[in-house]
């Protein structure tokens, strides 16, 4: 597996357990993010296995060091979110890293409105 795609899935078990808590939204989010990356589910499965048991101790990378392209910060960015808004609102753990993470990549008001719109749960 390629080593950036490596670090952005461990910010996103970082972000699911960053209220010390997984709930089951949390992890539905996470298995949808993993297909959508193109993981087979056997792999999913180990990912998950690996990854739930215990939280994690290391603080979670900034997206813009994972990832050099805008493009797939922005995806990045997504993705987290995606997790962040899993159970309905924005976990105030990850405030923080997510607060970072948009003036460090100076994303526009506009570009999170539909960041926010596309992570909120159905």
């Amino acid at each position: 597996m390629d080593p950036a795609l490596q670090g952005f899935i461990k910010v996103l078990f970082q972000m699911v357990w960053a209220d010390g808590v997984v709930s089951p939204n949390e992890v539905q989010a996470m298995i949808g993010i993993l297909r959508r990356l193109g993981i087979p589910h056997p792999q999913i499965i180990c990912l998950l296995d690996g990854n739930l048991t215990e939280k994690p101790t290391e603080p979670p990378v900034p997206l813009d060091q994972i990832f050099q392209d805008r493009d797939l910060q922005m995806e990045a960015l997504k993705s987290v979110m995606t997790i962040c808004m899993a159970d309905g609102q924005m976990q105030p753990e990850i405030l923080g890293y997510v607060e970072g993470t948009i003036i460090r990549m100076g994303v526009t008001a506009a570009e999170l409105e539909e960041i926010r719109k596309g992570a909120m749960p159905n």
